[in-house]
């Protein structure tokens, strides 16, 4: 699963627009949101919101992106929010 995301997150960096099957199952949930991303375990939270929002417009629909992408994205990103304000 974290290959997936990393794997994803290369391609969208390289300005390549990943073809995703419309039908696939979201990958299985993880709190390991800086693996997931690419970024060194002491990373900040505010260096893992500034990368979730450069994905997030890569993947944008309105901007090209691909739509489901862009959803698995928005949930990761939403579900990081809150965990780091229940901190």
């Amino acid at each position: 699963m974290n290959s997936e995301l990393l794997k994803l997150r290369e391609e969208l960096f390289r300005g390549k627009q990943s073809e995703v099957d419309q039908t696939e199952t979201p990958p299985p949930h993880t709190d390991d949101y800086r693996q997931k991303l690419g970024l060194s375990k002491r990373a900040s939270d505010k260096e893992v919101i500034t990368r979730y929002k450069k994905l997030l417009k890569i993947t944008h629909p309105d901007h090209g992106g691909n739509a489901a992408a862009f959803h698995f994205i928005k949930t990761d990103y939403n579900r990081f929010r809150h965990s780091i304000k229940i901190k």
